[in-house]
């Protein structure tokens, strides 16, 4: 149905194809699409507009091939796509991608220019779902799984520029502020992940809440940016057994304003999971920090470079909490 610019599917439509290309200035959707492609290219939903609307949508790619999903922009904005200006995709909305010959679900992106607001469902089996937008990011509520019964594990990805991450109902979409826009993002959807969760900020990220994964999966904090992300840990990260990678970044303990911290870092559920530590410092003069690393028996820890104080009154120490894991490397 288009009207005056707008292209809307009603709840009870229903567009069935093997790929399907929307375009409208306002796009919203409450039916159901449904994607099959049976040859050895995965079948394709694009959705582009400059307000996109998911409400109760529910989106099925599927195929002998991954297939793909691009709502609002493509992955990490490439610029061959135009930007929506806003994407919302609400909590009765579900995105779902299978293939039968691969098991791996693909690519599904949420992107826009100044706001996307995550709240449904996406199930890409092994695939990488990004989730992002140049401007404020909500997750609110959000839902992603990229488990695969036959290969490995997918990748959610969320990459703005300033990242906080706590714990509260974020109601609004818009998180972040006009001049430096820290998107806030909820560390329940984090914990609740059944995917391997990638922050990729390219200024910095601040863990304000304690971060507990609850089904074993990975977790990993990277630079986006031409210099290394940093990354302001004032609370403990428990991963339930799975990697916990801060590769490309800075790690500061504390908020700047001193006090005493003990932050723990534990991988060691299950047979362990991997820490990896590029580099560790401490973000006040009137501080004092005990960082602890566990990575269980069979899991490995790899500092890159000493833990050094911003100032020589810092009290800096690092333990293990457990028997010395296989790998223990500190190269100074």
């Amino acid at each position: 149905i288009e009207e005056k610019g707008q292209i809307k599917l009603v709840p009870s439509s229903y567009i069935e194809a093997g790929d399907l290309f929307i375009e409208s200035g306002h796009v919203h959707i409450q039916g159901q699409i449904e994607a099959t492609a049976e040859g050895d290219f995965g079948a394709k939903v694009q959705i582009q507009g400059k307000e996109i609307e998911l409400k109760s949508a529910d989106i099925h790619v599927s195929g002998k091939e991954a297939g793909t999903v691009l709502i609002g922009g493509d992955f990490q904005g490439n610029a061959r796509l135009p930007w929506a200006t806003d994407v919302l995709m609400d909590r009765d909305s579900k995105i779902q991608m299978s293939s039968s010959a691969t098991g791996e679900g693909g690519l599904v992106v949420l992107w826009s220019k100044e706001s996307t607001s995550f709240h449904g469902n996406i199930m890409a089996e092994g695939g990488l779902v990004e989730t992002s937008s140049k401007g404020n990011l909500n997750i609110d509520g959000a839902k992603v799984s990229t488990r695969s019964i036959t290969g490995p594990m997918g990748q959610w990805l969320l990459d703005p520029d300033y990242t906080t991450i706590a714990e509260g109902d974020f109601g609004s979409p818009c998180l972040c502020d006009n001049t430096q826009p820290t998107c806030v993002l909820n560390v329940n959807s984090i914990n609740q992940a059944d995917s391997n969760v990638t922050v990729a900020s390219t200024i910095s990220t601040t863990v304000l809440s304690e971060i507990n994964m609850e089904n074993g999966v990975d977790l990993s904090f990277i630079s986006c940016g031409s210099s290394p992300t940093t990354v302001f840990l004032t609370q403990n990260i428990t991963t339930g057994g799975g990697h916990l990678d801060f590769s490309g970044t800075v790690q500061q303990i504390g908020d700047g304003r001193g006090g005493t911290f003990n932050i723990t870092l534990d991988t060691s559920a299950g047979s362990g999971g991997d820490i990896t530590l590029p580099k560790v410092i401490s973000s006040s003069s009137n501080l004092s920090v005990t960082l602890t690393l566990n990575a269980g028996s069979n899991g490995h820890v790899d500092v890159h470079s000493p833990a050094v104080g911003s100032e020589g009154s810092s009290d800096f120490l690092v333990a293990m909490a457990c028997p010395p894991s296989p790998i223990f490397s500190r190269q100074l």
